[in-house]
């Protein structure tokens, strides 16, 4: 009985302060709530745009032709990769482009394409270990 009588006592003790912060505690399960909604459609929306990039990739994959050049099919990669910046197939899509240049013997080309990748792959790690992330370390 002890215990139901703490319990009891510090309802009595809380409703007051409950009675007069409701505004206050509603207000901020509202703005709880839309952050929770606006967090859960960006992280939707990112989804979304790496699901499209990746189906334009294999797209693109499958209907180069066997006449195209290797300039016209690198040009096809980076154009996708531009479209969608910061995706994983966007970045497989430069990886492609420079592929495609190095198999063509167009190695300075390619080269540039590579080091392009390179360092815009380094500055994702640095601001990484910049904020902490755990992503890339």
């Amino acid at each position: 009985m002890d215990t139901e009588d703490v319990s009891t006592e510090v309802l009595f003790k809380l409703w007051p302060w409950l009675e007069a912060n409701k505004n206050r505690l509603i207000g901020g399960l509202v703005a709880v709530v839309l952050v929770a909604l606006v967090y859960s459609y960006i992280n939707w929306q990112r989804g979304q745009n790496e699901i499209a990039c990746g189906e334009a990739f294999t797209q693109l994959l499958l209907s180069h032709s066997p006449d195209a050049s290797p300039g016209q099919e690198a040009d096809s990669y980076l154009a996708l990769a531009d479209k969608y910046p910061g995706t994983q197939a966007g970045q497989r899509a430069q990886l492609q482009a420079a592929a495609v240049l190095f198999e063509a013997d167009k190695y300075p080309e390619a080269q540039g394409r590579a080091y392009q990748i390179k360092q815009r792959l380094s500055s994702i790690q640095k601001s990484a270990t910049t904020t902490n992330s755990p992503i890339l370390k």
